[in-house]
């Protein structure tokens, strides 16, 4: 839960801290020593700035898709174990595992090979077949990972639905929370909007109003 709360204020401060360097940096290369740069709140400032935001924005996604990615494939799925798409059928899965089997049974392994990880590995294969062939399980498998293998009290598709609530709602309501916290704090956007019906009725003005233009239609 720590690491994803950080990933949260990763996103929050990171892009706009990282899109103020390269937009110093962007204008200290661009323009000659002597011109003027443009100036914080005017319209080219904005639009350079909304671009650089938007290149990091992107940048960050795209090292966050692969950094999931590389741990996933690191990690490994039964599904990658034993070589299948997603969607094969019981048949396809025994039919899969019998291959396998033939060869990396432990009866089948030289004495010059390693014993224990051959047993580890048919082990793990056999748990595979196991945890895709039973209809639950494997519901619970697709939907929370290798996490559902230890949650062994679990014998239906509800019992495991509760388990996967109990094991990630205090991620999402945590990161729910610390996300109002930062937007009620002013550190994202739309918490001004949540800030607003609260503070501004007590200056005087309606919840959405603009002190500089109370009549903007």
């Amino acid at each position: 839960m720590a690491s994803s709360l950080l990933a949260y204020a990763g996103w929050t401060f990171l892009p706009n801290l990282v899109t103020g360097w390269i937009q110093t940096i962007y204008y200290g290369v661009v323009i000659r020593a002597g011109d003027p740069k443009p100036q914080p709140g005017t319209p080219r400032y904005q639009k350079h700035r909304r671009r650089i935001f938007i290149t990091v924005i992107l940048a960050y996604l795209l090292y966050t898709v692969f950094e999931a990615d590389y741990d996933l494939r690191r990690s490994g799925d039964f599904y990658q174990s034993l070589g299948l798409p997603h969607d094969v059928d019981d048949r396809g899965i025994k039919s899969r595992f019998r291959r396998l089997a033939a060869l990396h049974h432990p009866d089948k392994v030289s004495a010059s090979e390693d014993r224990a990880t051959s047993d580890a590995y048919f082990v793990h294969l056999k748990l595979a077949q196991d945890t895709l062939l039973n209809p639950t399980k494997r519901f619970a498998y697709d939907r929370f990972g290798p996490d559902m293998l230890q949650w062994q009290h679990c014998s239906s598709v509800r019992d495991y639905l509760l388990a996967g609530l109990q094991a990630f709602a205090p991620l999402y309501v945590g990161s729910a929370v610390f996300m109002i916290l930062l937007g009620v704090a002013g550190y994202l956007q739309w918490g001004r909007f949540v800030r607003n019906p609260i503070s501004r009725p007590a200056l005087g003005q309606t919840p959405f109003s603009d002190p500089a233009n109370p009549n903007p239609l």
